[in-house]
């Protein structure tokens, strides 16, 4: 079964999260997930993530011809549960200085969550 079978099934949203370990924002989306309770407890109810993996070794251009440029990284998408592109989400509107704004990411997830 595929994400997108998941998404319809289980009626979530995708959260496609394009990036590679090479990226210290990636990195620190990451560490997000897992030290706030409250986003990790909405993803885990509202999304099926995705991640797409973008290094000079594999680019993914045939995954990520089918969705709007990527501007950054790391990006973001959310799609529908059949697949249609809702938004297309550049990282650095949700970060601050030196970290991800807690608050903008869950203002940006529960805008999008099905």
């Amino acid at each position: 079964m595929n994400a997108l079978e998941i998404a319809d099934k289980k009626s979530k949203h995708l959260l496609l999260h394009v990036g590679g370990n090479w990226c210290p924002w990636c990195r620190k989306f990451e560490h997000l997930l897992v030290e706030n309770r409250e986003i990790s407890k909405l993803i885990s109810e509202k999304f099926i993530v995705v991640h797409v993996n973008y290094s000079s070794d594999n680019e993914n251009k045939e995954v990520l011809a089918k969705y709007p440029k990527v501007l950054g990284f790391p990006h973001f998408f959310v799609l529908d549960k059949a697949g249609k592109v809702l938004k297309s989400q550049v990282s650095e509107e949700l970060e601050d200085v030196n970290q991800y704004n807690a608050e903008k990411v869950l203002a940006f997830l529960k805008k999008w969550a099905p």
